[in-house]
């Protein structure tokens, strides 16, 4: 698993986006969130949990944990926003 750039600047967040992207392949969603990301999980069972969970917490974000129409959603964003 790759090393985020500095996520303040915006080709950190892309690279960080295409590696969650890359990570998640066809179990989740992942779209850009005020500064972060919001994660749909669309197959609980094939999701990479692990991966996922340690890549965005070596990240400067918080993160929660919600449920959206019946799918597990992560959102993540920098303090401040």
């Amino acid at each position: 698993m790759q090393r985020p750039l500095a996520c303040g600047s915006l080709i950190g967040l892309i690279s960080s986006e295409n590696e969650l992207k890359r990570l998640i392949g066809d179990t989740g969603q992942v779209n850009s969130y005020v500064g972060g990301f919001e994660i749909k999980v669309l197959d609980g069972e094939l999701f990479p949990w692990e991966n996922v969970l340690e890549f965005i917490l070596s990240l400067p974000h918080q993160v929660w944990i919600t449920r959206f129409e019946g799918s597990l959603v992560i959102k993540t964003k920098p303090p401040g926003f």
